[in-house]
């Protein structure tokens, strides 16, 4: 009797620390991205040169790295949908991309290696003022100026069981926070949930 006590007690803890673990991690990444904002809108002032975060969003597990341009005047380049261009306009855009990826060198704190986050998370999407619309893949990055401004920007974390939205200000130092327990009836097609959530939480941030 004592053994089928455990062991049903073994079975019960077993999602809970499943559970845990996924919060630990997703606090964890949190906790790392709001570092690296909060050290860029610094390190850009004091440098005087824009700062930017840069997310490959095609890595498992995803990575970032904090980098620092040549000058305070940057002129940004406009972000292109490479799908739409033809061979010749998508390697003329990348050759671009490339020379402007040249005027930046990663900040000596970040300098040794990409930073990555933990493997049960992911950023779902980026969006930013910079681009017209969601970033779900490839590269993205959020810049901060010497005035003290930086991009307003919504990053989406998920894990298994959880979505998180961390809302950057542009002029104000604060993060806000908020997140998502799937319910069940959600997770029986989380792609679907994932996409019309997203793009709703988008939407309203667009709004405001």
């Amino acid at each position: 009797m004592v053994a089928l006590v455990l062991i049903a007690a073994m079975f019960l803890l077993i999602p809970f620390s499943e559970d845990n673990q996924s919060r630990k991690a997703l606090k964890e990444s949190t906790d790392k991205i709001s570092r690296a904002i909060r050290f860029s809108t610094n390190e850009s002032i004091l440098r005087n040169v824009i700062i930017r975060i840069k997310f490959n969003l095609n890595t498992t597990p995803i990575e970032y790295i904090v980098e620092y341009g040549n000058n305070a005047t940057l002129a940004l380049p406009e972000i292109k949908d490479l799908s739409r261009l033809s061979i010749k306009e998508r390697e003329i855009a990348e050759e671009k991309a490339k020379k402007f990826d040249g005027q930046f060198t990663p900040v000596d704190e970040f300098a040794d290696s990409a930073q990555a986050l933990p493997d049960n998370v992911s950023i779902y999407a980026i969006a930013t003022t910079y681009s017209e619309q969601l970033i779900s893949e490839g590269e993205v990055s959020l810049y901060f100026y010497p005035t003290g401004e930086k991009d307003s920007s919504l990053i989406f974390l998920i894990t298994e069981i959880e979505i998180q939205t961390l809302e950057i200000s542009p002029f104000e130092d604060r993060i806000i926070e908020s997140i998502h327990t799937f319910e069940e009836q959600e997770l029986v097609n989380i792609e679907s949930t994932l996409q019309s959530m997203t793009e709703e939480l988008y939407n309203q941030w667009l709004k405001e």
